[in-house]
C-alpha cells in the first residue's frame, strides 16, 4: 500500500536535486520500517493462532501507518 503518488510527486517537484534524493531515501526507509513493523505484528498474531484476523490486523497496520505518513508528507507542503 503506497502513499499517495500525487502528493509525493507534488512535494518531489518542489525540491532541488539534493532534497529530492533525501525525499527518495526517506520514503524508501519509511516503507521498509512500515513493512517490518506490520510484518512483526502479523507474526506475533499468527503465533497466537488468530488466523484470518492476523491478516486484517496487518492490513489495518498498513492503513494506519500510511495515513500517518500522508499527514507527514502533507505537512511538508503546508510548511512551504
Amino acid at each position: 500500500m503506497p502513499t499517495d503518488p500525487v502528493l509525493y510527486d507534488r512535494i518531489y517537484l518542489q525540491y532541488d536535486d539534493n532534497n529530492k534524493l533525501l525525499l527518495e531515501k526517506s520514503q524508501k526507509a519509511w516503507l521498509n520500517y512500515r513493512d517490518a513493523q506490520c510484518n512483526e505484528l502479523m507474526g506475533s498474531l499468527t503465533y497466537g493462532a488468530l488466523g484470518l484476523a492476523s491478516g486484517f490486523a496487518h492490513l489495518d497496520c498498513e492503513i494506519n501507518s500510511t495515513t500517518f505518513r500522508l499527514k507527514e508528507l502533507s505537512s511538508l507542503i503546508e510548511n512551504q
